[in-house]
């Protein structure tokens, strides 16, 4: 299937993020140490196979909490004080904007323009704290950059 370069430009959920790119790496070296280990010392298959077993459940782990928790897009509401924040996985959720913190400074998700990247902020209600990774590179997960602005200043928007 070949895609139009505007399609993919618009579109950048397709590309996979840099901390999952992270994780797996990790884990493919934490494998080669292991077989590498179990060759030398002939350690035995049951040991290879829980600490293999480990590693991969752990990497599941991770890549489940990084993308079950990405936010692909962000819609204001009308009045201004909510957004309704679509995951990648379907769903959505209405959080008032003072509720949204976010977890690092925001260069960080302005120097990365090529790369996808998820950027965490914790959003928090009446019950529990919940921590989101925006999903894009830069800011494109983010169409209004006014949301952003009212994020990271905690504050509303008027309309």
């Amino acid at each position: 299937m070949i895609f139009h370069e505007d399609s993919i430009a618009e579109n950048n959920i397709r590309y996979v993020p840099y901390e999952v790119k992270e994780v797996t790496i990790k884990t493919g070296f934490g494998v080669m140490l292991i077989l590498m280990g179990d060759y030398l010392f002939s350690s035995g298959y049951m040991l290879y196979s829980l600490l293999t077993g480990y590693l991969g459940f752990n990497w599941l782990y991770k890549c489940q909490m990084y993308m079950g928790n990405a936010i692909i897009r962000m819609e204001l509401n009308e009045d201004g004080e909510s957004v309704n924040m679509y995951y990648k996985t379907g769903g959505s959720i209405n959080v008032k904007i003072k509720n949204i913190k976010k977890l690092r400074h925001e260069k960080e998700l302005v120097q990365t323009f090529e790369e996808p990247y998820l950027f965490p902020v914790e959003v928090s209600d009446s019950k529990s704290k919940k921590t989101c990774y925006f999903y894009g590179n830069g800011q494109s997960a983010i169409k209004n950059g006014e949301i952003f602005r009212a994020i990271i200043n905690g504050q509303s928007i008027s309309v």
